[in-house]
């Protein structure tokens, strides 16, 4: 099975990891470029998803992010960081970590920073994750959910000269692959895996199922203007938190009750009473087409 050929391909696991050795399989004869090299004509062959429709698709995800205020210690550490002269990537790393750390206080949950996500049989993708974050309590859950964040890539524009953050989505379908392929090898229940894209200011959540479906959310922060920045933007830091509690998976009693409420709303909105104008002409329209096979003809018409 996957999870027994993960356990046995498994190699001395850190004592942080210990908790979830399927995530560490054996890493000989990958066949797949690491994720940060993937490209769209190889993300279209090898992932499982529609490129046009899903991949690079128009259709943004919008998600119910419950906004979570900044504690005083964010606060503190974005003044701190905001101050840098030199910015380096470690600095982002820094920003990304301090957003974490505050949005995961009193869930169980850990992060892990370059994590080295293997390939195996099941799974060709592979390479590094800035950062995982896993469950570290539940020892029943061995690790999961588990959560990657992934940091937007510096590329040099071959036109201009200018530096730009490549928020690339063939890195992220290949990410969210792996994670959900090695999740299922965990618990076999699991149905979504999902992943953030960001360079720190402008942040994003990705999710993929188990039905082949892949869905996105949009850039929240500042795209385009490398001007404006986090720090003093406290609606967008509550977005972001909310972003990183949403992606674990753990909703908690209100945020159910207000999932299902926004479902029951949005149900009834294709629920009204046709007005007696509108039954006339559903009628003349069902007589015009009474020649359809009754299939197709009860689709279209037939209205309770």
């Amino acid at each position: 099975s996957t999870w027994g050929h993960l356990n046995q391909m498994s190699n001395r696991p850190s004592r942080i990891l210990s908790a979830f050795r399927f995530l560490l399989p054996g890493a000989r004869g990958a066949k797949f470029p690491p994720f940060h090299e993937l490209d769209d004509q190889f993300v279209r062959v090898h992932a499982p998803y529609s490129f046009d429709s899903q991949v690079e698709g128009p259709f943004i995800w919008t998600p119910l992010l419950q906004k979570v205020p900044p504690s005083f210690e964010l606060g503190r550490r974005l003044t701190r960081i905001s101050r840098v002269k030199d910015w380096r990537p470690t600095d982002t790393e820094d920003l990304v970590m301090a957003f974490l750390d505050d949005a995961l206080q009193g869930t169980g949950f850990a992060v892990t920073r370059n994590y080295l996500a293997k390939p195996s049989p099941s799974c060709g993708f592979h390479g590094r994750l800035d950062f995982l974050v896993y469950n570290a309590t539940n020892q029943e859950a061995k690790g999961l959910p588990m959560v990657p964040v992934i940091l937007a890539r510096r590329r040099i524009n071959g036109l201009g000269g200018f530096e730009y953050d490549d928020f690339s989505i063939a890195e992220a379908t290949g990410v969210l692959e792996w994670t959900l392929i090695n999740s299922i090898a965990g618990d076999p229940k699991t149905s979504v895996a999902r992943c953030i894209q960001t360079n720190g200011h402008s942040w994003r959540l990705l999710e993929a199922s188990v039905t082949g479906q892949l869905r996105k959310t949009k850039r929240f922060g500042f795209d385009g203007d490398p001007h404006k920045k986090i720090y003093g933007d406290i609606p967008l830091q509550e977005v972001v938190l909310g972003m990183i509690k949403f992606s674990l998976n753990q909703p908690t009693p209100g945020e159910a009750a207000l999932a299902d409420a926004y479902k029951f709303i949005d149900e009834r909105r294709h629920m009204d009473e046709l007005t007696p104008e509108a039954r006339q002409e559903m009628e003349r329209r069902r007589r015009r087409w009474n020649f359809l096979p009754s299939v197709i003809h009860d689709f279209f018409f037939k209205y309770k």
